[in-house]
């Protein structure tokens, strides 16, 4: 297979999934939202990782999870690798101490990846 064509191959399927997780994301914003809301918005989101996993790609998330919404978004969302909660994680140590609030955020990660049979850190 030419080069051209596989790298043409590969930016289209970057460029899906790249649509998909930026119309996601411009509906995110949904730590504050109403629950049936919720829902909706987490099906998106599952919808783009399982579009980019299927492009070979892995699927990292951040912005907006904290304790209160990170386990329901594992659970949503299959096959997350990464989560960048280093700012939830810092503004919650200032009020539980950096460790209590590192215990709290893996409890929250296992309690979220416990549906997907994976595993915890």
């Amino acid at each position: 297979m030419p080069e051209s064509f596989r790298r043409h191959d590969l930016e289209q399927r970057f460029a899906y999934v790249t649509q998909a997780f930026e119309s996601a994301q411009r509906t995110m914003r949904y730590a504050c939202n109403a629950p049936i809301a919720l829902e909706a918005r987490l099906g998106r989101y599952a919808q783009a990782a399982r579009a980019a996993q299927r492009s070979g790609l892995g699927v990292n998330a951040g912005h907006d999870l904290n304790l209160d919404n990170l386990p329901v978004f594992l659970r949503s969302v299959p096959k997350v690798l990464e989560v960048s909660i280093g700012h939830a994680l810092i503004s919650d140590a200032l009020e539980l101490g950096l460790a209590e609030a590192v215990r709290r955020y893996v409890e929250a990660i296992r309690r979220g990846n416990t549906d997907q049979g994976k595993r915890a850190p």
